[in-house]
């Protein structure tokens, strides 16, 4: 399963070291901008994920699917 970052294509796993990384040094957000993220079903994966490790989530979204998806993204 794939995210794109900065028009790379990188997989979940590497996010998860990423993350792993980000952790040591101390970095406590995850900021996910785009575009519209929310166009983009990996976007859920990456919340998820980076909630579990503990970060804090920005999300900049134009809020034109947050009534529709913005449910989903707390539950997550």
């Amino acid at each position: 399963m794939d995210l794109f970052l900065n028009g790379y294509s990188i997989n979940l796993r590497s996010v998860e070291n990423l993350l792993r990384m980000c952790k040591k040094r101390g970095i406590k957000e995850v900021e996910i901008t785009g575009g519209e993220p929310l166009l983009t079903p990996r976007t859920y994966d990456l919340i998820k994920l980076a909630k579990k490790k503990g970060f804090r989530i920005i999300l900049n979204t134009n809020d034109y699917f947050i009534a529709q998806f913005g449910p989903r993204i707390v539950r997550k």
